[in-house]
């Protein structure tokens, strides 16, 4: 195993733990809309740090802008294609299999995970940060995954069976990213960089902030956007300087 991989390990474990945990939230005691409204504008806070201070700063060092832009087209090109694709699986909102739902969510801890292992071996730093934004993220997925499973009557325990393989599917995405970008050139990792600002983008306007002002838009949701930004913002300038 590489030493990126071992040294991310632990991190990537707590929001693996923070993804079941979702998972379970709401078998025991749904959160109500607003807790979920703040937890998504808070991570929708840290990972505009990352693509701030983070990503585009990375990009920017590298010198490789035509590559990062390639990336950045990827990874557009990617999410719209994800979203074609599971169209064709999507069910109706009564169906007690809601196959593309539980797909999509696979999908996308998937791809995240790639990104954090891909991430840990360009800028071990960056991952590590990455992997908060993206663990809060998987834990406000997964308990809203469950939630919507059990809606539809689903058992219990097949639901968080279900969250639990959508938690797992983070550290094994990681693994993949580790293993995929390890002893790439330089091009490789500005194309890596891109795509993975291009998917973090849409997870925070399409995902984080999109559901969130739908369930419960409040200056309270407002504040945790900013204080999740400043918050990583100021351990990204004054921490790691």
């Amino acid at each position: 195993m590489p030493d990126a991989w071992f040294e991310l390990f632990p991190q990537i474990m707590v929001a693996l733990l923070a993804g079941i945990l979702g998972g379970v939230l709401p078998v025991l005691r749904p959160p109500s809309e607003r807790i979920t409204a703040v937890l998504q504008h808070l991570a929708a806070g840290v990972l505009l740090s990352i693509i701030c201070f983070g990503l585009a700063v990375e990009i920017h060092e590298m010198g490789m802008p035509l590559f990062a832009l390639a990336g950045i087209g990827a990874g557009a090109a990617l999410i719209v294609s994800m979203k074609l694709f599971l169209r064709r699986y999507e069910t109706p909102g009564d169906d007690p299999t809601p196959i593309g739902f539980i797909v999509a969510a696979y999908l996308d801890t998937l791809v995240d995970g790639f990104l954090i292992g891909a991430a840990a071996t360009i800028r071990p730093d960056l991952a590590a940060v990455l992997v908060v934004g993206l663990g809060i993220e998987l834990f406000v997925l997964t308990s809203s995954v469950s939630a919507e499973l059990l809606k539809l009557d689903m058992k219990k325990v097949i639901a968080v069976a279900i969250t639990a393989g959508i938690a797992a599917t983070q550290l094994a995405g990681a693994t993949i990213g580790t293993f995929v970008m390890l002893s790439q050139g330089d091009a490789v990792q500005a194309i890596a960089l891109g795509v993975s600002l291009a998917v973090l983008l849409y997870l925070v306007a399409e995902e984080l902030l999109l559901r969130g002002n739908d369930l419960k838009n409040s200056t309270l949701t407002t504040s945790a956007l900013f204080i999740g930004f400043i918050g990583l913002t100021a351990y990204n300038l004054i921490v790691q300087a």
